[in-house]
């Protein structure tokens, strides 16, 4: 952890930040958002019959409709 804090991050160390993430049990931004969003806006019926839907946020396909995340 303290390697990290006295070097600049890459793509690399995606990985190692998102274990630290779950172990920490913080919500990432992007499924904070989504949670929110959909208590605020909780979609129509119609939502569920499309085809396909994606996220407003990541514009991510959303495999789980019933979740939304």
């Amino acid at each position: 952890m303290t390697e990290l804090e006295t070097r600049e991050l890459g793509p690399e160390d995606y990985d190692l930040l998102l274990s630290l993430e779950n172990k920490q049990s913080i919500i990432s931004l992007p499924k904070w958002l989504a949670m929110s969003f959909e208590k605020a806006f909780p979609p129509p019926e119609t939502y569920f019959n499309i085809p396909k839907a994606y996220c407003a946020f990541c514009e991510s396909e959303i495999a789980d409709k019933k979740t939304g995340l």
